[in-house]
């Protein structure tokens, strides 16, 4: 587990202010995180991408391809 209001103060100290939000996610991850980003005029999404089988995939989808495919806020992705 991340400490993120620690990681949110370090990124503070270098201009960088209300980068951490709490989201209540429900159905499609993706399409919540794009609006969010889309309404509150965001530069820039990070993410990290993390693998799923190839069965999880099929049945779940990837929130990570998702990003990509539909996202016209720039992605930072990691893995």
């Amino acid at each position: 587990r991340y400490d993120l209001e620690r990681a949110a103060a370090y990124l503070d100290t270098y201009g960088f202010g209300d980068v951490v939000v709490t989201l209540k996610l429900g159905g499609n991850v993706q399409k919540v995180l794009l609006k969010y980003a889309t309404e509150s005029g965001a530069d820039l999404i990070v993410a990290g991408a993390y693998s799923r089988s190839g069965i999880g995939r099929l049945f779940f989808g990837s929130t990570a391809q998702g990003l990509i495919e539909q996202s016209d806020v720039p992605l930072f992705m990691y893995h």
